[in-house]
């Protein structure tokens, strides 16, 4: 049961149970080894050349840049240059298929504040997408979720656009019902019951960089670079090791362990790799 009323029911995989003399279950504090804790997809756009961008983890979520997009000097390395003019980056279909609680990151260089471009835009059309814009309706960036279009979105507002003409690393974050938005490291906006998720969106093929599911909005003008989904919402302090760590291309270097109290119901279920529950008093 959340806060408020309501649940929130995820699936796990059960190494053992330890049970007190009482009959009742030990303390289970929930765990990730650091495979899970790695990015499910990275873009550093690096390649010296072509239209195919190739997933950094080794996953296979290659990415193609459409419309002739190009690279220019990122924040380390290279990043991909879009002009606004029907440029972007097409990443797999399904890439969230399956996705409860996820972060996007990335690195932005936005050369206009024209309103209603998006960094991203994930989803089948403009009723059932996700989204972030650096400029949205109410004058400040904003990440939206919604299954059934823009009046019904799930939204967490910063509270002033995107910077122009500078790097910027924004961040979306979502655990459980909590999803976070982050410029620069700093917590910039927050909605407590984003009830939504990407696995909503169903086996997703309108997943882009730099292009909105309206057509009738503008492509993204600007640079982006080091792009990143991870499979898991990162704390304040791991997206605040990934805007200093990113600058070299290095993981985050924090280890510290994720607890949670769970209330567990069973099933017999095929454990996905990474994914380990450490058991004991905690």
């Amino acid at each position: 049961m959340l806060p408020g009323g309501g649940e929130f029911r995820r699936s796990v995989c059960i190494d053992r149970l330890r049970f007190n003399d009482d009959g009742t279950i030990q303390p289970v504090v929930q765990t990730l080894s650091s495979r899970a804790r790695k990015p499910v997809a990275r873009y550093t756009f690096d390649e010296s050349g072509g239209a195919a961008v190739v997933d950094q983890t080794g996953n296979g979520w290659d990415a193609m840049l459409v419309g002739g997009a190009t690279r220019a000097t990122g924040v380390n390395g290279n990043a991909v240059r879009l002009s606004g003019d029907g440029q972007y980056a097409a990443l797999p279909a399904g890439i969230l298929w399956n996705m409860y609680d996820f972060t996007l990151a990335a690195w932005v260089w936005l050369d206009s504040p024209g309103a209603a471009q998006h960094l991203f835009d994930f989803g089948t059309g403009p009723t059932r997408n996700m989204y972030l814009t650096p400029l949205g309706g109410a004058g400040v960036a904003r990440f939206a979720i919604t299954t059934n279009g823009p009046n019904a979105e799930q939204r967490i507002d910063g509270t002033t656009p995107l910077p122009v003409a500078e790097w910027v690393h924004v961040a979306v974050t979502k655990s459980a019902l909590v999803g976070t938005l982050y410029v620069n490291g700093v917590q910039a906006g927050q909605n407590p019951n984003v009830g939504l998720y990407p696995a909503r969106l169903g086996n997703a093929e309108n997943n882009w960089i730099g292009r909105s599911q309206n057509p009738a909005e503008p492509y993204f003008s600007g640079l982006v670079d080091d792009f990143r989904i991870y499979q898991r919402g990162l704390a304040a302090a791991e997206i605040g090791e990934l805007v200093q760590d990113s600058k070299s291309r290095k993981e985050p270097q924090s280890l510290r362990p994720m607890r949670r109290r769970l209330t567990i119901s069973f099933r017999r279920l095929a454990c996905r790799p990474g994914h380990v529950l450490a058991l004991g008093t905690a």
